[in-house]
């Protein structure tokens, strides 16, 4: 195991190996995030140019490979990133291997521990969500796992409506 300050010179180096790209890309009027060692770009660069301009910066430094996936649909960290006709939209991404499951209701843990399911999975579907209709998709996968796991409807309503009191939202439908 490596020294509790590789995480943090990993990221210096990184926030300097960078520069050069998160300028072009801000030139390009472009996205670019980076969350540790995965990184995600929007190009309208034809695929043999953003291709040439990726093999250039990965000249910088052999040990940093920069590899790609160019594709209208991806999966970045836990969001679903698709570009429909020239719209970017977000939703929350669910891995293949994804199944309904929380912590069952019925069990033994104190309260709060059930009331931060709901709550961070309706937090995390505001955020993720680029359109309403993509919202109340996961907002219906968050209540039919819950409703699974033996929660309460009316519980699960209460912890929605508390989200929406915190960010003065009126209501959502």
């Amino acid at each position: 195991m490596g020294s509790s300050l590789t995480l943090s010179l990993a990221n210096i180096y990184m926030k300097y190996w960078e520069k050069d790209l998160v300028e072009y890309q801000q030139s390009q009027n472009e996205l670019y995030f980076r969350f540790i060692d995965d990184s995600f770009l929007t190009s309208n660069d034809t695929e043999e140019d953003f291709k040439k301009n990726l093999d250039r910066y990965n000249l910088n430094n052999p040990a940093i490979e920069l590899t790609y996936t160019i594709s209208k649909h991806v999966n970045y960290l836990d969001i679903d990133i698709r570009n429909n006709n020239g719209t970017l939209e977000t939703g929350v991404y669910h891995k293949p291997s994804h199944e309904l499951y929380f912590l069952p209701y019925s069990s033994r843990h104190p309260l709060h521990i059930k009331q931060n399911i709901p709550h961070i999975s309706f937090i995390r579907a505001f955020r993720y969500s680029s359109s309403l209709s993509i919202f109340n998709e996961e907002r219906t996968h968050i209540e039919i796992s819950l409703l699974l796991n033996a929660y309460p409807l009316e519980f699960i309503k209460q912890q929605y409506s508390k989200i929406l009191a915190t960010y003065n939202i009126n209501q959502i439908d």
